[in-house]
């Protein structure tokens, strides 16, 4: 993907990374089951790792896929813990745009707090709260 950013641009791999990332979401709204959305967080979790790996080609004032993805975080499903690891994950890479936009940070602080009470994605939680610290920092 960084080659691709490296090409085309970071805007425009956001934009078709944002796409997916919404048709993901639909997908799992029109599953009923509690049960069994959260088994199918799998493409969502892959958007998210796409997006945290194209971070450094991003604009810090992309107005449009990391609002929508930074709004959406604290609404995933805390029983897929490795999800929300890559949501931690992101929001450490996105640490420097969170600086800049910090009219986010009041949705996503609670967020990560509460990840850090979860054994499996407490150390993913504490480094994006570091990232969040150092980036608002200077």
């Amino acid at each position: 993907l960084e080659d691709c950013c490296r090409l085309l641009g970071g805007d425009l791999v956001l934009q078709n990374i944002g796409m997916k990332l919404q048709s993901e979401i639909q997908l799992l709204s029109s599953i009923v089951s509690q049960e069994e959305r959260v088994q199918k967080w799998y493409g969502i979790e892959s958007c998210l790792l796409s997006l945290n790996s194209t971070s450094k080609y991003i604009p810090n004032d992309e107005k449009q896929v990391i609002p929508f993805v930074m709004k959406l975080l604290p609404d995933l499903p805390t029983t897929a813990s490795y999800l929300r690891t890559t949501a931690n994950h992101f929001v450490g890479g996105y640490a420097p745009w969170l600086a800049r936009n910090s009219e986010f940070l009041q949705p996503i602080l609670p967020f990560l707090a509460q990840g850090l009470s979860e054994p499996k994605c407490s150390s993913s939680a504490a480094l994006a709260i570091k990232y969040l610290c150092e980036s608002c920092s200077s």
